[in-house]
């Protein structure tokens, strides 16, 4: 038979179980709803707006609206390449700075740094399902390749694709 000390701390025990997962719910909920806040948009879920809005709002003829879709597919096309390009000016200026960085540090520094960097990588893989992370086997091979589109991640190939990229497009060759 149990004692009422016995059941008392089975229901602090459960209490704590309880708080523990309540607190680590809503830590995880934060830092989701947080990710969601600053990532970019999904280009096809702008473009897919703007058409439902133009077509309903403007009562476009059949003709309007094809060549409106069209319009806004290239345009679409035009702001991914456009937003490519700036990812890659960012990378490109941070191994600029990595490396105006390494050379003022000395060699103990330095290895700390590369440690830091890996680290950094590696926490980078895990919050976008590249290889070594959820959604991918191995390891990453050479430079990450920017496209343009959002939610980058590795392919086994090494390349550095979106996972919301339009099907449409097969990945860039290296």
């Amino acid at each position: 038979m149990m004692s009422v000390l016995s059941k008392w701390k089975i229901g602090v025990y459960l209490v704590a179980i309880f708080c523990a997962g309540g607190v680590s719910g809503w830590m995880l909920g934060a830092r989701a709803a947080k990710e969601k806040l600053f990532a970019p948009p999904d280009p096809r879920d702008i473009s897919s707006h703007m058409r439902d809005r133009l077509h309903s709002k403007l009562d476009l003829t059949e003709d309007q609206g094809k060549k409106v879709d069209a319009l806004i597919e290239k345009n679409t096309k035009d702001m991914q390449a456009i937003h490519g390009d700036c990812m890659k000016k960012i990378h490109q200026g941070m191994t600029s700075f990595n490396g105006q960085l390494k050379a003022i540090l000395t060699p103990e520094q330095q290895e700390k740094f590369d440690e830091m960097e890996r680290q950094r990588r590696e926490a980078f893989r895990n919050r976008h399902g590249g290889p070594g992370g959820p959604g991918g086997p191995g390891g990453r091979r050479g430079p990450p390749h920017f496209d343009g589109t959002n939610r980058p991640s590795f392919l086994p190939d090494g390349a550095f694709r979106s996972r919301r990229s339009n099907d449409t497009n097969p990945p860039d060759q290296h």
